[in-house]
């Protein structure tokens, strides 16, 4: 039977496949001892049974099964990620979304019930067809029953910056930082459009926080001493640099980044201090040859001194 229902879906007979999957899925979930979460081979029929009903242009019974898909895999996104492609692909297949959307609103107003990775699906559909209200609409849904989905918060970001809404991506970023609150990639981001916006106070506390969440680790000292240089505010950015140097003290990064950022301060004693600090040291082979870098600098530094007679 399985056999059968693939060949009619290959050859584009979809209203006998559909019914071929149809009776395989009730056979399968009776005789089979692995009938629910996890079963591969059940979210293989149910999702070419959806293939079969999105070329019958049947988008509510191609949804239910690319559904059916996903739900017998369970909660591992590793296995689940082909029946999502399904899902997307069904959905992009539908020869009137709005209707469907409708539909699904209507159920809504009825049951109370709906969908998070239908509504989320439906909205990556609306954006890539740059239809971004429509898409906001459905992805604050998707938000809405699934907040800690961390892919559907980044999709409402680019439909709010897609449409120019600055304030809009900047309440959308306020809500992923309360979900990802180590996540200091979204801290720089927010603190560059609080910037765009003029707002240098919130603009700060942004990116203050790059290092408030992370105090004890690097990445936050090292993601705001390069803030701290684009803003022309170097001696703030050598601390954070100094910082870095001492919690990856077997790491050469955090003291190159401080001897250029001495030399560019024109701390030439200091700059000189931390490359000897720098040659002192054997570093591991994968830091690469240090030696040009190193050499660069110290030619900056003797210049420096000369040009400024010290």
């Amino acid at each position: 039977m399985a056999a059968l229902a693939l060949g009619c879906l290959n050859t584009h007979l979809f209203e006998q496949s559909a019914a071929y999957y149809e009776e395989l899925i009730a056979l399968h979930q009776r005789t089979q001892p692995n009938r629910g979460i996890g079963n591969g081979t059940l979210s293989n029929y149910y999702g070419n049974q959806a293939v079969a009903y999105a070329g019958l242009k049947r988008t509510a019974k191609a949804v239910e099964a690319a559904c059916g898909a996903i739900v017998s895999w369970g909660s591992r996104r590793d296995q689940r990620a082909g029946a999502i492609d399904v899902l997307q692909q069904v959905i992009q297949q539908a020869p009137d979304l709005d209707a469907y959307v409708a539909e699904l609103d209507k159920k809504l107003a009825e049951t109370k019930l709906d969908n998070a990775i239908v509504r989320k699906a439906i909205g990556q559909v609306y954006l890539a067809r740059q239809k971004y209200d429509r898409a906001v609409a459905q992805l604050t849904l998707a938000c809405q029953l699934q907040p800690n989905d961390t892919e559907t918060h980044r999709a409402l970001v680019e439909c709010y910056d897609k449409q120019g809404d600055k304030q809009g991506v900047v309440r959308q970023l306020l809500e992923s930082v309360k979900l990802s609150r180590r996540d200091i990639a979204l801290y720089q981001d927010l603190g560059r459009r609080y910037d765009e916006l003029k707002d240098g106070k919130q603009a700060e506390r942004a990116y203050t926080s790059i290092v408030e969440m992370l105090p004890n680790e690097s990445e936050g000292h090292a993601a705001l001493a390069e803030v701290r240089q684009k803003q022309n505010r170097w001696d703030d950015a050598i601390l954070h640099w100094q910082q870095v140097a001492r919690i990856r003290a077997l790491e050469p990064t955090g003291l190159l980044k401080l001897a250029e950022a001495q030399v560019h301060q024109k701390q030439w004693d200091a700059a000189a201090d931390t490359l000897r600090k720098l040659e002192s040291k054997s570093w591991p082979t994968r830091f690469g040859d240090l030696g040009p870098q190193i050499r660069q600098l110290w030619q900056q530094i003797d210049q420096g001194r000369k040009t400024s007679g010290g």
